[in-house]
């Protein structure tokens, strides 16, 4: 039997290449190892020197040289764009060359990316099994000429002939994420000064504008990788030159793996070779925490905030004690963290009195600096059902920005967001 090509595609935010580690597409290949399937499959992720640095006219034609007769696209915010036409171009140039898209990106109610003309198959949802079971049938059957063929395979969004979009079944995460292999520790990823360190799959809170894509309810279940993996990652990408670690968590001092991880840490990375990036939440950071975060070797934090207008904080779903987040942020800044204070523009319920509130509640705080955001209206997000309650009128493709709410206009939502920035000392035009 014929062997399958595949070849993955991940495209960097602009101008900070080095966060473009493709972590998905190895998750990816690593479960098809998983599974079985690289002795039919060739599954290959098309080199960083390449994804990060080319120009488009070289990506296709690299992707062309490679001849491959499926592409598979990790989409977000920041590349959708120009990985589509980069795809499109490809396509032109290969015909019968199947596109596949996942990621945060390919969501039931984003029709820019599912009516998209490089698109023929959307991953929607959690993507290891369905991508292996995508990978089993084409192996089996060929490339289908009819996409309703798929049809069995859940967790995929197709168009038929006539455009229209059809869903296949809702796709069941897994339960257990010790199934996934790490792509680091197999070789499937390229080794890099920044690891990216996937802690878990889930989420607590239900923040309405913010899209994890794994918010599995209050239970955390086996959504978590275990912790000598965890290690074992870190220690790899140590060995091989890595000075820093980005642990894509969104409450990384809420897991359970949490305590144990930082104490390993304190020895493994006594020397402070690594610099470690985390987001946390503020009201759990008690000088504990903190005392451990530190001999870890944490360096810089992401802490949110977004608003302390109570009835903005309401209508996004955000539970902030602002109190207890307020203390927990200021015995970071005492330990010597670097901290990211978020301040978004155009949330829902939110006006020009809430956001002069939620400034005037980091100077009573003494929180220090702070970065201003416009509000992302992204797609399978409660704040993109939201919309007509609260009149949100945003870009219908990237980065859907809101463009005015009912209680702040497009023109008064522009003029304060050039003023705060330069007040903070920022760029508004940057």
């Amino acid at each position: 039997m014929e062997t399958l090509n595949v070849l993955m595609l991940q495209l960097p935010v602009p101008n900070n290449p080095a966060t473009n580690v493709p972590l998905a597409a190895g998750y990816l290949k690593a479960y098809a190892h998983a599974q079985g399937l690289l002795e039919r499959v060739q599954v290959d992720i098309l080199p960083r020197a390449l994804a990060d640095h080319a120009g488009d006219a070289m990506l296709v034609d690299a992707i062309v040289a490679r001849r491959p007769q499926v592409l598979g696209i990790s989409l977000y915010t920041w590349n959708s764009e120009r990985s589509l036409l980069v795809a499109e171009r490809a396509r032109a140039r290969l015909p019968g060359l199947l596109v596949l898209v996942g990621g945060p990106e390919v969501q039931r109610d984003n029709d820019w990316v599912l009516r998209h003309p490089a698109v023929d198959i959307a991953v929607i949802g959690e993507g290891e099994q369905t991508f292996c079971e995508l990978l089993q049938h084409l192996t089996k059957n060929g490339i289908p000429r009819d996409l309703r063929e798929l049809e069995a395979i859940p967790g995929l969004a197709l168009r038929d002939a006539s455009g229209k979009i059809c869903f296949t079944a809702e796709r069941v995460a897994l339960n257990d994420l010790a199934a996934v292999p790490s792509p680091y520790l197999l070789g499937f990823l390229e080794p890099a000064s920044m690891l990216m360190v996937e802690i878990s799959r889930w989420c607590p809170y239900a923040c309405a504008f913010c899209l994890y894509g794994r918010n599995m309810g209050p239970r955390l279940g086996n959504r978590y990788f275990p912790l000598e993996r965890v290690l074992a990652e870190i220690a790899w990408g140590r060995e091989r030159g890595a000075t820093q670690v980005h642990f894509i968590e969104a409450n990384l001092n809420l897991v359970p793996l949490f305590r144990p991880l930082m104490a390993a840490l304190a020895d493994l990375n006594a020397d402070g070779a690594l610099a470690l990036y985390a987001e946390l939440r503020g009201e759990h950071l008690t000088d504990e925490a903190v005392s451990m975060l530190r001999r870890a070797g944490l360096q810089v934090a992401e802490v949110g905030l977004q608003t302390a207008n109570p009835l903005a904080l309401q209508v996004a779903h955000r539970r902030t004690d602002l109190r207890k987040w307020a203390a927990g942020t200021r015995r970071l800044q005492r330990a010597g963290v670097a901290i990211f204070l978020d301040v978004i523009l155009g949330l829902p319920a939110d006006d020009a009195a809430g956001v002069a509130e939620t400034l005037d509640f980091i100077a009573r705080e003494d929180l220090g600096s702070y970065d201003i955001f416009t509000l992302q209206v992204l797609p399978g997000t409660a704040t993109r059902q939201q919309a007509a309650e609260y009149a949100l009128e945003y870009q219908a493709r990237p980065p859907y920005y809101v463009l005015g709410t009912d209680r702040l206009p497009y023109a008064e939502l522009r003029r304060l967001r050039h003023t705060l920035k330069r007040g903070a000392g920022l760029d508004p035009d940057e």
